[in-house]
């Protein structure tokens, strides 16, 4: 399938917008896409339905269920298994940058991930429900696996440029 120009309407508040070009739909061990999103914005009540592959629900915690619309531009290319994104993502708790390689272990189901994130003001302690952590710019390296705090690994290195904890805020962190 490809399109041009395709346009979505889905929940309530969601949208999407873009280039696709998908192949075996049908046949989800074979799919494949590479596509450009010019616009994507995802409602505070569609984020639960949103599946991982292998069907597994993804899990939010209530936080960031309650970031209001989350908007996107970007690029996202491969399959359910192996796939690669760069993303400009936008929400009410801050602004973020992503180059991201995304990969699920076929035999365990376990997500990892590995990529760098750039973000401004990023309401890190709201995200992880943390209330000890304020807000961070960042530009990072990370590896890790997981899709909840309980079972997240996640190694992070380069420069947070500001995060504010237990209401001080710390700069220039390498």
């Amino acid at each position: 399938l490809h399109t041009k120009e395709f346009f979505l309407h889905f929940g309530i508040l969601s949208r999407l917008r873009g280039n696709f070009h998908l192949q075996n739909l049908a046949d989800f061990d074979h799919f494949y896409t590479k596509s450009q999103i010019h616009y994507l914005s995802i409602g505070p009540r569609d984020i639960h339905d949103i599946y991982l592959p292998g069907g597994e629900k993804l899990k939010l915690n209530e936080n960031i269920r309650s970031m209001g619309i989350v908007r996107a531009q970007g690029f996202v290319e491969g399959d359910l298994e192996d796939l690669n994104a760069n993303f400009n993502v936008q929400s009410r708790l801050g602004n973020a940058v992503f180059d991201a390689h995304l990969n699920q272990n076929p035999e365990t189901s376990l997500l990892s991930y590995s990529g760098n994130l750039k973000a401004d003001e990023l309401a890190l302690g709201y995200i992880t429900d943390n209330s000890d952590i304020g807000k961070a710019s960042l530009d990072v390296k990370m590896q890790g696996s997981g899709t909840d705090m309980a079972n997240l690994i996640l190694k992070v290195e380069g420069n947070i440029s500001a995060i504010n904890y237990n209401n001080y805020t710390y700069n220039n962190i390498d």
